[in-house]
């Protein structure tokens, strides 16, 4: 990008500043880390080919002629006021469209992604309320509500079920939505539906009905109880041993309610399989090895995850298998293909289901790998779906809301974020809490938040996080990768730091202290927020509180406050005035 083109967008971000825009670049020394530190930075400004480039630059010399034009006529100042304000408004709109350009073409940032989604990919996500939601994480739990119904009567199959189901209820007659009906084990079926008041609907119908009261077993699904698998226990130990032996050696499991799953022989003794309860389970899982008699074993989560052997499909086994292409004979796990066995295979692997994705949805999937690797994007979806199902116990990001007078819309519910919408005063709020684990992908984490940026753009934002990103602009720290890529996120989404880099650590604990909770804001001035501070109190948590008040009134932006003339500009000085920002930046 040209360094004409650079300055007089920082020009146009600054006038924008005026109508609720985006927020200036050089009008207050708060707003520094917002500034790209190079030229090969991503800048959401900056498009794919030179046309789009162009067609911005030439935008930006129209507004400035039409700026003079303004200034040099006989109208009086509040009449210029008022032509300047729609002039405003149409700029603020091709920057953004400029930005969803960026997007579009995938400018989200080359230097710590392999591939990134596409604005397009990102859009296309649901998002909505909380039902749709999809699940990418162990925090993020899928939003769909279902009840399984099962026939008391032997040898029923889904089909008959649906069918009796489908003749007794008719869901316009009691009001209620069906996404979809699915068949399940033992003759049962799954009804699937958007909220969880419609289930209940359904329920109470069924209990209502006689000839479906006495004839089916009725009953939403429970999470699962997560499970870990421990490697390699060389020892002979009944199950009781097994748990005693645990318990006694691991504090994080004295109280908790383990049961053995199953136990199967492994290459230096056997692999068991306990379930816990999700607090128990929160607390074991951090630690890296296990203790159990003489030994310090590996574990992990565990994951069972059902693979046809005939089809090579998730969520049936090779029994249960319909496929009508593969009835003969089934495919080859490794290279996709018929006519020999996996183990006898001598082709490249290539993932049929992988393949089969790419061809149905466009995807992109990699398609190197056997349908059995880990590497798999849809084993990767298998296991989300899995971890949907399961009970970790209670969230970790949300919001306490004590005033009932606030009209609340739930845009995002998860385990690690939470995303609001808040109507009070005259102004709509989005409200975003987000935890990102040390050990966890940061990447997914902000993979998760930034739709909900990319959809609220122009709604007053606050966020507050748990990011374990380190740099110095919110703490007298070195910066690391996390803070390094929150950076970009921060200048991607124009968002503001409002933490003050010589503040008191928020985080205290064993290891040491750190300053990684933030208050990021966004489409409103920080004059909106005083009062921040980390607070010194005494707290049971390792984490201090972070104290501030946000006015509403104080966040609306006069057309009066601030106005800006290029008639006298001098260029050459500006553009060194901004390298030596720069270069205090990097």
């Amino acid at each position: 990008m040209s360094d004409k083109q650079t300055l007089d967008k920082t020009m146009v971000t600054e006038q924008l500043s005026e109508s609720g825009g985006v927020e200036s670049l050089t009008s207050r020394p708060a707003d520094s880390q917002n500034l790209p530190k190079t030229n090969e930075q991503n800048d959401p400004f900056e498009g794919e080919t030179p046309e789009i480039q162009g067609l911005l630059e030439k935008a930006m010399e129209l507004e400035m002629e039409i700026q003079s034009a303004i200034s040099s006529s006989k109208a009086t100042g509040t009449k210029q006021a008022e032509i300047r304000v729609p002039l405003k408004e149409i700029m603020k709109i091709v920057v953004q469209q400029q930005v969803m350009i960026g997007h579009l073409m995938g400018r989200l940032s080359t230097e710590t992604r392999d591939r990134v989604p596409t604005f397009a990919d990102v859009v296309s996500t649901p998002i909505g309320p909380p039902p749709k939601a999809r699940a990418r994480s162990r925090s993020k739990q899928r939003r769909e509500h279902h009840v399984m119904i099962y026939p008391r009567e032997e040898g029923s199959t889904s089909e008959q079920t649906k069918k009796i189901i489908q003749s007794k209820i008719i869901p316009s007659q009691i009001e209620v939505k069906v996404n979809n009906v699915k068949p399940i084990g033992r003759g049962g079926i799954v009804i699937n539906t958007p909220t969880s008041e419609d289930i209940d609907k359904l329920i109470l119908e069924f209990q209502k009905r006689d000839e479906i009261r006495e004839k089916f077993d009725f009953a939403k699904p429970k999470l699962k109880d997560p499970s870990i698998v421990i490697f390699n226990v060389n020892e002979d130990l009944s199950k009781e041993e097994l748990i005693k032996g645990l318990k006694s050696q691991n504090e994080e499991l004295i109280e908790a309610n383990l049961v053995v799953r199953t136990c199967y022989k492994s290459r230096f003794g056997k692999n068991w399989v306990v379930s816990m309860n999700p607090e128990a389970f929160n607390l074991v899982i951090k630690k890296p090895r296990i203790n159990l008699n003489w030994s310090r074993l590996t574990f992990k989560e565990n994951f069972i995850i059902l693979q046809c052997f005939r089809c090579a499909k998730y969520g049936h086994t090779a029994e249960r298998c319909r496929s009508e292409e593969f009835k003969e004979g089934g495919v080859c796990l490794c290279c996709g293909t018929k006519g020999h066995k996996e183990r006898e295979c001598q082709d490249s692997p290539k993932c049929i289901n992988c393949s089969s994705q790419n061809a149905k949805f466009k995807t992109t999937y990699d398609t190197d790998h056997s349908a059995r690797s880990n590497n798999c994007k849809i084993r990767d979806k298998e296991i989300d779906l899995l971890i949907s199902r399961t009970n970790y116990g209670q969230p970790l990001a949300g919001f306490i809301i004590s005033n009932t007078d606030f009209l609340v819309l739930p845009v995002l519910i998860s385990r690690k974020l939470v995303a609001l919408k808040i109507s009070f005063g005259k102004n709509e709020w989005l409200l975003v809490s987000i935890y990102c684990p040390p050990s966890h992908d940061f990447e997914e984490d902000l993979d998760n938040l930034i739709p909900v940026l990319i959809q609220n753009q122009d709604v007053k934002t606050l966020i507050l996080g748990d990011f374990n990103a380190k740099s110095p602009i919110w703490g007298p720290t070195q910066s690391d990768k996390r803070g390094d890529r929150l950076m970009d996120l921060i200048n991607q989404f124009d968002l503001t730091v409002v933490n003050d880099n010589n503040s008191l650590p928020s985080f205290v604990g064993h290891a040491g202290r750190s300053w990684i909770d933030l208050l990021l804001i966004k489409n409103f001035g920080i004059n909106g927020i005083s009062d921040w501070k980390i607070d010194d109190r005494t707290m049971f948590s390792d984490h201090q509180i972070m104290d501030f008040f946000l006015s509403p009134d104080s966040t609306e932006r006069s057309f009066r406050t601030t106005k800006w003339s290029l008639d006298k500009i001098d260029l050459f000085e500006f553009k060194m005035y901004l390298s030596k920002f720069l270069d205090k930046c990097t």
